[in-house]
């Protein structure tokens, strides 16, 4: 297993999203998950510095580029 994300070739199964041959997403862990976490919470609280700031917008993009890329 590589410590690089990336896109799956295969389109995502969503009536067995976790079955043999699934999509998985991978290359994110705890450490960037809680920093994320930690970045939205700031931002709604209004004390997040600007690489918070920055984090949480790239996060909202990748999000959003990959939900642009599921098919209808």
């Amino acid at each position: 297993m590589s410590d690089s994300a990336g896109w799956d070739p295969k389109p995502f199964n969503e009536q067995n999203p976790f079955g043999k041959m699934s999509t998985v997403v991978r290359g994110d862990n705890i450490e960037f998950s809680r920093a994320r976490v930690d970045a939205i919470r700031a931002v709604k609280s209004g004390r997040a510095t600007p690489e918070q700031h920055a984090l949480v917008a790239e996060a909202d993009q990748v999000i959003s580029d990959a939900l642009s890329k599921r098919s209808a």
